[in-house]
Order: C-alpha cells, then structure tokens, then sequence
C-alpha cells in the first residue's frame, strides 16, 4: 500500500481489519423500493433535482453517471445514459444500494462519507478489484445550518485504463454541493421569516425568557435573552416540560410551524447535569441524567463514535489528533474532527469542552448484549478495539 494516497491507504487499512475480501464481489446491502420511494420522497434533496439534472447535463452526456445518495450511502437518484447505467447496475450500483466503505469499499461515496470532505477515487484506488474500471468523484452535501452530511454527490465513470475524471469536475461537484446548500439555508430562511412574522404576537403576551423555535430548534425570535441560532429539542418533542442543554428546565407548547419555549419553567436557573448515559444498544443515543426531565438526543453515527472516544478518555480528554487516529485511523483529519466537534457542541454545549476535547460530566456507556454489535457499520478504531473487549 505503500504507492496509494495516505488517506486511501487508511481507507485500505480500515477495510482490511473488518475482512473485506478485494478479490472478491462487494456484498451489497439494499433497500426495499418502497423504501427508497419513502426516503425519496422525504430527502432535502428532493427540492433540488431540477437543478441538478440542468447543470449536470453536459457531464451525463459525456457518458458518465451522476449519482444522489443520502447520509447512510444509500443511492437515491442517478443520472446516466443507458450504457453507463447498465455497466452500473452490473456492480450493483442502483437505487437502495449502500455503497458505504463497510459494504462496497473504498469508493467515492463511502470515503467521502467516511472523512466527512470531497474525495477523488480513480481506478485500482477502489479496495474492490471490480470496480478498478471507474473513476468516481464525490462530495459531501451538508446542513446549512448544523453542518451535518445530508447526503454525497457523486460523479462516476467507466475508466478501464485511462483516467475519465477530469479535475474541473471535481470542482464542478464541490461546487454544486456548496449550491445545494445554500439552496436549503435559503429556503430554510423564508420559513423562519414566515415563522418570525407571527412570533411577535406569541411572545408579546409572554413574561420571562422565551423563544420561538421551527420544528428543529432553530430560533425566529426571542424576548427577554440574547437570541441563540438554535436550541437543542428533545429526540421526540412533545407539550409539557424538557431540559434543553444549557438552558435547564423548559415548557414547550406547539404552535404553528414550530415551537413556543419558555425558559423559566421552574423559576431557577438550569442546574449542571449530575451524568450522561451513551446508549450503544442500537441507534446511538446519549441520556442526560439531569434531575426529573432526563433529556435524550439521537446521535449520528459520527457523533457516536466522537463521543465514545472521549468517554474512552477519561478527565484527561483527547487532542484533535488523537480524535482523528482514534476515528479515522490517520492523523491528518485534524480539521475534519474540529468541524465535528464544533457541531457535537453545538448541540450538547456545555457538556463538551475544548483544549483538548473532553466531557464535562462523567459518561457512562450502555454496551450492547453482543460487543460485536458496537456500532456495527462503523470501521473506527476505536470501536474495533472495543467490540473484542468482554
């Protein structure tokens, strides 16, 4: 490995340690059609397609395929002449197929999800021998305003020994996921100002501290405190008292379009959480243990596997590099780490401190019964030196 790219050679190693076998077909994992339909159907993406389909037209028409997956790799929607679609379907690379590293190897989507940033794999870079006829280009499309991945942009083509990506397309897809998401902070934009217009009434008969928020926390307007972008909601809001990180005890009652919040529910300010719970049994889940409404958040995997190394950690915490060897097997996602961070913080606040990463409070780890099953789509090194622990 010692002619690949440091990060394909981690990609490399990372494969290696879970057995993928090279030589042998990707076992892909696939969604039902009435699955892919739903995910469709519910997708940021789907506002954007038109926009898609008119700037990508010259690259289809050169004969390559242009593919929309969401944040798990799933494949959504592609792009592609008849030829280069067949060729596509003959490795699987269809609507519900997981092309994530653990499940194609290394290939555009899966390694560009994987490092969280853009990524060319041209040829014999794919793990999977097969796919050694493509060059594929892929980039991240990310929340406008948590900086979460929505999803992977990915150029490909059938290359047999010559290169077919050419460098301006990889900046055309850059591009067209910096588009995309300046499309949704946009529109995200009008339906906070539509929000913030009847704001003004709600919070005029309000005494205290108290927001209004649109369904996932982002503030149209506040009274009595300094406005934050955002506040972190329950997993499942619903009327009637939560904690909210950094704010203590809250009332949330819907209104139209989102949420009224009040901020002194008891009358004292928020008290520090006594602990954290990560729950590892299934869907990554971290617990706030912080008096009598305990608050729970939904975890990316990403965030999970963050959250698990600083709990590894201990009071000592963990610098940037070791945060990026511990997830990503390679010291140089430096940058790819403190973006994480910052948006684990984001949502946690307080609970997660800096210089170096640590937690505030102490964490404790709810194990699935089988530590095999930790975390089963993730190849970081931390979770596979733990799923051998008993």
């Amino acid at each position: 490995m010692s002619d690949l790219r440091p990060e394909i050679a981690a990609s490399w190693r990372r494969l290696q340690h879970l057995g993928l076998d090279r030589d042998g077909p990707a076992v892909l994992r696939h969604l039902s059609q009435e699955e892919v339909a739903e995910r469709r159907s519910r997708h940021p993406f789907a506002s954007c397609l038109e926009q898609f389909a008119e700037l990508f037209r010259p690259v289809v028409d050169c004969g390559h395929l242009v593919v929309l997956s969401d944040a798990e790799g799933r494949v959504l929607w592609q792009y592609g002449h008849s030829g280069v679609r067949s060729r596509a379907d003959r490795l699987g690379f269809v609507g519900g197929a997981d092309w994530t590293e653990t499940s194609a190897g290394t290939n555009a989507i899966g390694t560009a999800l994987q490092l969280g940033r853009p990524v060319t794999i041209r040829g014999g870079e794919h793990f999977v021998a097969a796919h050694a006829a493509w060059d594929c280009t892929a980039a991240p499309v990310c929340d406008p305003d948590t900086g979460q991945t929505l999803g992977v942009l990915d150029v490909s083509a059938h290359s047999p020994g010559r290169h077919a990506v050419h460098p301006a397309e990889a900046s055309l897809v850059q591009a067209a996921a910096r588009m995309v998401t300046m499309e949704l902070a946009q529109a995200r934009s009008h339906r906070l100002e539509r929000l913030r217009a009847q704001a003004s009434p709600l919070l005029a008969r309000v005494g205290g501290r108290a927001l209004v928020t649109d369904p996932d926390g982002r503030v149209a307007a506040v009274v009595g405190m300094p406005a934050p972008a955002a506040v972190s909601l329950p997993s499942v809001p619903a009327h009637g008292v939560a904690q909210l990180p950094g704010h203590g005890l809250a009332a949330l009652e819907p209104v139209p379009g989102g949420w009224l919040i009040r901020l002194d529910a008891d009358g004292s300010a928020p008290a520090a959480p006594s602990a954290v719970v990560l729950d590892l049994r299934g869907a990554p889940r971290l617990c706030v243990r912080d008096g009598e409404a305990p608050w729970e958040h939904d975890l990316t995997p990403r965030h999970a596997e963050l959250l698990l190394a600083l709990a590894q950690s201990g009071p000592e915490g963990c610098t940037a590099e070791e945060l990026s060897c511990a997830v990503f097997d390679e010291p140089s996602s430096r940058v790819t780490v403190r973006a994480e961070m910052s948006r684990l913080r984001r949502v946690l606040g307080p609970l997660v401190l800096s210089r170096p990463y640590r937690l505030a409070v102490p964490c404790e780890i709810t194990w699935p019964a089988d530590r095999a099953l930790l975390l089963p789509r993730s190849v970081a090194p931390v979770v596979r030196e733990l799923r051998g622990r008993t």
